[in-house]
């Protein structure tokens, strides 16, 4: 052996080292590539036992291991070698008792790195392993929540569809508490606790009255400036309210009341959100306050008062297009408004009054807005205009290419210097005589059109 290596040759020592390794990592390397292959077939009914595989890939582990230790050895060594000027070591004969001893002490501290290096695979393999067993806990823990709100969601739902009036209301706290705890479907909860807002409901039904006053009360709360779900949307399209403040709702999503009823005493109008819409909806409340800037669209205002106050309106704008008022009182409040607006466009208005005898004092303002009160491209039938005792420094309302028909007005006569209270343009006017010492006239009336179609539909 001695005399294979070239009697101690390192330049010989390196390159039998390096073909061992060299033939040591090609033979590693075709193990595992048909330890690969042979792992994708399987004779049919054949199966490798659990215990087998795991105690073969720490086996491949500690030899990989093993090499890169070795690899790391050698090329440490021939380094060294090669610093040295690659000397020529001694005969055996030449070493001593006390040398070969130390010869033992080296091959010892080489035996104890390469059990160092073992050692070191079996940890990390035993880390991985249970990396992998945390990873199954936290799925099989998951499958479990989601098994458990898949249950809660059932049982709720099942008390909201139950006769009694108790058991709904304990459905709707029970929907609400897994919609705070369930975020992933949280919207999904939301929907059933609207969806049964948008049921038909009695009104002689007592009970479930009740119940929907604390669904709209919990919907309020979470959807309030602070609550959890203003992120969502809220679908609440043909729902029937009443008594309700839409200014405390702060939704972040998209709001629906399309079709929906606002009646009772009072409703406050206006939501504060990312998109609200108010197709078909109806207004019957006794008054309905315009509150937070909105736009409706196809609207109808049945009976009552719409309020607008001139001192919240500051900077903001309510704009309706295509709405039907009947019998509804349009009134106007508060110190006159220099920057706010109102527009009605293409709007209907049958039996209405437009109420601006409350603005009650006139208030210098040096921001250079101007009141808009405009209605345009709209009918007025059998309405009343009522400006009396209205404190406005400038046009209290517009009217722009707009029909009146057996219009009145309301005005008190001041001397000439009073300002144009109305500021008219282009009007088709039958049954109707404009105040002239209150009104500012652009562009003669014109001749009622005998189909009734509006300006802009006209060839």
């Amino acid at each position: 052996m001695w005399s294979w290596l070239g009697h101690g040759n390192p330049k010989a020592i390196a390159g039998v080292t390096a073909a061992v390794l060299l033939v040591l990592v090609v033979v590693g390397r075709l193990a595992r590539h048909s330890r690969g292959a042979m792992a994708g077939f399987r004779p049919p009914g054949q199966q490798v036992r659990r215990s087998q595989a795991p105690s073969g890939r720490i086996a491949a582990t500690i030899t990989g291991w093993m090499l890169v230790a070795v690899l790391v050895a050698a090329g440490t060594g021939s380094g060294l070698l090669w610093l040295l000027g690659w000397p020529t070591l001694p005969p055996v004969a030449a070493f001593d008792t006390s040398q070969v001893l130390e010869l033992l002490k080296i091959a010892l501290a080489v035996v104890a790195g390469l059990g160092g290096v073992v050692l070191l695979a079996v940890n990390l393999r035993r880390q991985r392993v249970t990396e992998a067993e945390h990873g199954l806990a936290r799925g099989r823990d998951e499958r479990e929540r989601e098994q458990v709100f898949n249950e809660r969601f059932g049982t709720a739902a099942e008390q909201l569809a139950h006769e009694s009036g108790a058991v709904r209301l304990a459905g709707v706290y029970a929907m609400s508490g897994l919609a705070d705890d369930w975020v992933g479907n949280r919207q999904a909860c939301v929907d059933v606790l609207t969806g049964y807002l948008r049921l038909p409901v009695s009104e002689d039904d007592v009970a479930e009255a009740k119940v929907r006053e604390t669904l709209l009360r919990v919907l309020w709360g979470r959807f309030g400036p602070d609550g959890t779900w203003r992120h969502l949307s809220v679908d609440l399209s043909g729902a029937r309210f009443t008594d309700a403040d839409l200014s405390l709702l702060n939704i972040r999503g998209e709001a629906r009341f399309d079709g929906a009823v606002f009646d009772g005493d009072w409703t406050v109008a206006g939501v504060a959100a990312d998109a609200a819409n108010f197709s078909g909806a109806c207004f019957r409340a006794a008054q309905t306050v315009a509150e937070i800037a909105f736009s409706m669209v196809d609207v109808t205002f049945e009976g009552g008062e719409l309020l607008f106050d001139s001192d919240r309106m500051r900077g903001q704008r309510f704009r309706f297009v295509g709405c039907t008022f009947t019998g509804v009182v349009i009134a106007v409040t508060g110190e006159e408004n220099r920057q706010g607006e109102v527009v009605f466009e293409g709007c209907g208005f049958v039996d209405c009054t437009f109420d601006f005898t409350r603005l009650t004092s006139r208030r210098r303002d040096d921001s250079g807005g101007e009141p808009r009160f405009g209605v345009y491209e709209s009918t007025l039938n059998e309405c009343l205009i009522d400006l009396r005792t209205a404190h406005q420094g400038r046009h209290a309302l517009w009217l722009v290419d707009s029909e009146l028909r057996d219009v009145r007005f309301g005005v008190e006569q001041y001397g000439v210097d009073r300002p144009k209270l109305l500021n008219v343009r282009r009007p088709r006017l039958i049954g109707t005589e404009l105040p002239e010492r209150h009104t500012r006239v652009r562009g003669a009336p014109e001749e009622p059109d005998p189909s009734g179609a509006p300006r802009s539909e006209r060839q």
